[in-house]
């Protein structure tokens, strides 16, 4: 307990410096889900709506954080957060600073997340919530709020650092590669299915909601606990400054 109340401690330094921000991700939040439900359930637009909902609960709220604390080139093609190199070089436990980390990240994006889905929510049309439940909606929305949790746990990672190929052009096929292939998952989900992945969680929710709810949160709560072990694995092996 001494080691989460120390962690949030640290974390609130980084929070505080950034309420400013906070103000912002509110009307960011409402708006995007606003934006979101006049086009969410129309046909024609479904692999820009998945496009756009992975995006968004992946990475929406890391748009808004302050330059201070996004991640600056330090020696021999390093990138990390520079705060996070002042914290790990003062006598603090490891695990203090690393779910300091989780927490700054979670802050921002579980409500950023939970703002967007009300305001989806309000927003959806009469038909649209007949079709999908309050109940069926909760579940939609558990869905895509542990998805944000699982895959934005790259960011508190990235935090610790991460020494770039000098080969930029393997660099650049890496990137190509990943985004691409996730794109190309997108396209074959939609053209093979009469629904795409924004479509499927709907329907998941609607159909099967507590099985659907236990499946999201256990992944959500895995890519947390792979994300922390491989934090802890990767600061003793990174040289920040040589």
């Amino acid at each position: 307990m001494n080691e989460i109340k120390e962690a949030w401690r640290l974390a609130s330094f980084e929070i505080k410096a950034s309420w400013k921000h906070l103000i912002f991700m509110v009307f960011y939040a409402i708006l995007i889900g606003l934006g979101f439900s006049v086009f969410i359930t129309e046909t024609g637009l479904r692999l820009i709506t998945d496009l756009f909902f992975i995006l968004v609960f992946w990475c929406g709220s890391a748009w808004i954080k302050p330059k201070l604390f996004q991640l600056q080139k330090l020696d021999d093609g390093v990138y990390a957060s520079t705060y996070f190199l002042l914290l790990n070089q003062l006598a603090i436990p490891r695990n203090i600073i690393i779910n300091s980390r989780f927490f700054v990240y979670y802050f921002f994006s579980i409500p950023f997340n939970l703002l967007m889905l009300i305001a989806l929510y309000i927003g959806l049309s009469v038909g649209v919530k007949e079709m999908m439940t309050l109940g069926s909606f909760l579940a939609f929305s558990i869905i895509w709020l542990s998805f944000g949790i699982g895959a934005g746990s790259m960011f508190p990672v990235a935090d610790i650092g991460e020494k770039f190929r000098d080969n930029k052009l393997l660099l650049y096929l890496e990137v190509i590669f990943f985004y691409g292939g996730a794109i190309a998952i997108m396209i074959l989900v939609n053209q093979l299915s009469s629904n795409g992945l924004v479509g499927w969680s709907i329907y998941a929710a609607q159909r099967w909601p507590v099985v659907s709810i236990i499946i999201a949160i256990t992944i959500g709560l895995a890519a947390f606990l792979y994300s922390k072990n491989q934090m802890q694995r990767k600061i003793p092996k990174i040289d920040y400054f040589k």
